[in-house]
């Protein structure tokens, strides 16, 4: 088992969290955070709102259970795409029940009288994006898709009522919790990216209609960034310290060693090369307590 070593970020969501291919969000995230906050992704694909009810449960640890494990600083809530899905598609969930369920996940979350309880976290909940149907269309059957209905499972109207739903509910939250909550709306941040809502403009971001290419988790990601940054400073990726200090050269050796702005002179740039072992000790025993 590993040790508590640094505070969590939780990805939730379906495939459009799932994915951790070059330039995918966790991929971004895991980047920016690196050796500042463990970022866990618990991405489903497939999966709806409703399907992980059950395995809500079991990532996160309930209030009896927390002491001494990583706490949860920030979780993203991404669904919807699935959830859009038209009948007879298995997939398909009421628009009622899309809420009802983005509800249960934030309030289990937020609210100190929920056994999941995360005291610590706040969440940015993700809207659906639009879906480029000619793109859909190209792809091959999908097997939960009936014979001629190709294409027919999504649709681009309907994807836009549960992103407004998703909009409202992230809105009313963040002014139930004073903050704690915020919503990224990607359809307005993919729209921007691609210069238009036109499937032709949108063709670059999607790898099918569905799900995204590096340039379109890209601009998500940045639309995320934003959301972070503007709203809590203490998990700003650019000033949060890291919880061990990272190797800056400072001798004429390891010039070639380019170094931040931000971390030129500290940390290893202190260290005896001869006699590393107390002097780290000591720096990671001052970070790691800050950490804590």
């Amino acid at each position: 088992m590993a040790a508590h070593f640094q505070s969590a970020i939780v990805l939730f969501g379906d495939s459009l969290t799932q994915a951790w291919s070059t330039g995918s969000l966790a991929h971004l995230m895991s980047e920016v955070y690196m050796r500042k906050m463990d970022v866990l992704n618990r991405g489903f694909g497939g999966y709806t709102t409703e399907w992980c009810l059950p395995i809500f449960n079991k990532i996160f640890a309930r209030k009896d259970a927390q002491a001494g494990l990583p706490p949860v600083k920030l979780v993203t809530i991404w669904f919807g795409a699935n959830d859009a899905t038209l009948p007879p598609c298995t997939q398909a969930l009421s628009l009622d029940k899309y809420v009802a369920n983005l509800n249960h996940y934030i309030s289990s979350l937020v609210e100190p009288a929920s056994d999941y309880y995360q005291p610590e976290a706040r969440i940015v909940v993700i809207t659906p994006p639009p879906i480029v149907h000619s793109m859909r269309l190209e792809q091959p059957l999908p097997p939960h898709v009936p014979k001629g209905e190709q294409g027919k499972e999504r649709n681009l109207e309907y994807t836009r009522k549960f992103k407004d739903a998703c909009l409202e509910v992230g809105r009313a939250w963040d002014v139930k919790t004073g903050g704690k909550i915020k919503v990224l709306d990607t359809w307005t941040t993919i729209v921007d990216a691609a210069g238009g809502e036109k499937d032709d403009l949108l063709r670059p971001l999607y790898s099918d209609g569905l799900h995204f290419t590096a340039q379109g988790y890209r601009a998500i990601f940045d639309g995320l960034m934003k959301v972070i940054i503007s709203s809590w400073e203490d998990l700003n990726p650019v000033t949060m310290k890291q919880t061990i200090p990272r190797y800056v050269a400072g001798t004429k050796e390891w010039a070639w060693h380019t170094t931040p702005p931000l971390l030129a002179g500290k940390a290893w740039a202190e260290i005896d090369p001869e006699n590393p072992t107390a002097a780290l000790k000591d720096k990671a025993a001052a970070h790691l307590k800050d950490e804590l």
